[in-house]
């Protein structure tokens, strides 16, 4: 029983004192794929509906486009080679990867409520700057044309592993 008083008391503090600025942002998704498991390539449109639940207006939003970290001389490949205490799985395999073996993720289109954005790729980050600010409380819909190809297994997702899975993916 002393436990449980235990739990119950440090939990109070946490419910009163750590709620009162508490939001999260909501996010629906709607994904279009068409995957050639030939070239492990796949074309993509996406349809996103963002609303704003910070007291904060926004000018910008990010895409992470975890594929891209599967090139030669991208931030984790020279990561994996460089800091003192290594991923094995990873080590310089990322450097080796030929073309067809690496990933990427290519952006061709980006909408906001149906007005073209601009946007820029920073590595594995897609930047961009809205038309039109969401205030708080309020939504955009993104829709987004795009063409991907999944990498060869290295770390978490990709294709052809050593298991012999063909497709193994995971924040794609």
């Amino acid at each position: 029983m002393k436990h449980q008083l235990s739990f119950v008391f440090a939990a109070i503090p946490l419910f009163f004192f750590g709620q009162g600025n508490y939001w999260q942002q909501e996010i629906s998704y709607e994904m279009d794929i068409d995957l050639n498991d030939q070239t492990h390539q796949f074309d993509g449109t996406q349809d996103v509906t963002y609303v704003n639940n910070s007291p904060d207006t926004l000018f910008n939003i990010y895409y992470h486009l975890y594929f891209n970290a599967f090139q030669p001389g991208s931030a984790m490949d020279v990561r994996s080679r460089t800091i003192e205490d290594p991923d094995a799985r990873v080590g310089s395999r990322i450097a080796g990867l030929s073309e067809e073996e690496q990933g990427f993720v290519d952006v061709k289109k980006l909408l906001q409520n149906g007005s073209e954005l601009d946007f820029e790729t920073v590595g594995t980050i897609l930047e961009v700057k809205l038309n039109k600010p969401i205030l708080p409380g309020k939504k955009a819909k993104f829709s987004m044309e795009f063409t991907s190809q999944i990498p060869l297994q290295i770390r978490r997702s990709g294709r052809d592993n050593r298991e012999g899975v063909a497709y193994s993916m995971a924040q794609w």
